[in-house]
C-alpha cells in the first residue's frame, strides 16, 4: 500500500470511491469555463477528523497544496447535517483537492450519489 507525506503526516493512498468521483464530477460541471480539468484516480484523505476531505496524488507521489478555489457545492449527510464541498485546482488545471466541511465538525457518513442531492446555498 502506497503512502504520501502531506503536511508532515504520512497518509495512505487509495483509489477514489464512486461517491467521491461523483462529487468531483459535479464540482467540475458547475464551472462556467470550458477548460479541461484533470485529476488522478489516486487520492488520500486529509487528517481532518474524518470529515471526508481528500487530495489527489499524481505521478511523483508528492503533495504540494496551494490550489485555488474554483467551485463549491452543498449536500446533506445521512444524518441531515449540512456539508459544503469546495474544489481547489492548480494553475495547470490539475485538481488539487476537495475540502469537505461538515458544519457541526462531526464525521462524514456518506457522500450522496444522486445529482439531485447536491445544491447551492442561496446568495445573500
Amino acid at each position: 500500500m502506497k503512502e504520501i507525506f502531506v503536511y508532515r503526516e504520512l497518509l495512505t493512498v487509495k483509489n477514489i470511491s464512486t461517491p467521491e468521483l461523483k462529487l468531483v464530477k459535479i464540482l467540475v460541471k458547475k464551472l462556467h469555463n470550458k477548460e479541461i480539468y484533470k485529476f488522478s484516480k489516486k487520492i488520500f484523505h486529509f487528517n481532518d477528523e474524518n470529515m471526508g476531505s481528500f487530495g489527489f496524488v499524481y505521478n511523483d507521489y508528492e503533495y504540494c497544496g496551494g490550489g485555488s478555489h474554483v467551485s463549491d457545492i452543498c449536500f446533506y449527510d445521512a444524518d441531515g447535517i449540512l456539508c459544503i464541498a469546495t474544489m481547489y485546482i492548480y494553475d495547470n488545471n490539475l485538481i488539487d483537492s476537495i475540502d469537505i466541511w461538515k458544519v457541526d465538525f462531526s464525521k462524514l457518513i456518506q457522500i450522496p450519489t444522486k445529482d439531485e442531492c447536491f445544491f447551492e446555498l442561496p446568495k445573500q
